[in-house]
């Protein structure tokens, strides 16, 4: 059996920025760190040419269930740590509109991953 090496990728976050514009506070740092300690998470990849942006997900349920929540730049943005592009004049969208939004990604999201996983055990 062929063994791969390690590989990594330097990615940044899609979509969010620093409350300073610049530089992450230790509090963000802090949070964020908090936060995805010894978790599990997905990443949606963007591609832009030599550099690539993500999306980060934490793992909701069961272990391998393939749920997400909030990308983690929106609760960052949520948590007064960021600046999200996405959100209009820099104010947090109703969290039922919110919940909505990611209602309706989670669906097509499950069914891409679910598609994966039938096309690779064929």
């Amino acid at each position: 059996m062929a063994v791969l090496p390690l590989q990594a990728l330097q990615v940044s976050m899609a979509d969010v920025m620093p409350i300073n514009g610049t530089d992450w506070t230790e509090e963000a740092v802090g949070w964020f760190k908090a936060i995805v300690h010894d978790r599990m998470l997905y990443a949606r990849l963007y591609p832009q040419g030599p550099t690539v942006t993500v999306e980060l997900f934490l793992e909701k349920g069961k272990l391998g269930a393939m749920r997400r929540g909030a990308s983690l730049s929106l609760r960052l943005a949520q948590n007064g740590h960021a600046r999200h592009s996405k959100v209009k004049n820099n104010c947090l969208l109703k969290k039922s509109a919110i919940q909505r939004k990611m209602k309706e990604q989670e669906s097509e999201w499950e069914k891409y991953l679910i598609s994966c996983y039938s096309q690779n055990k064929k």
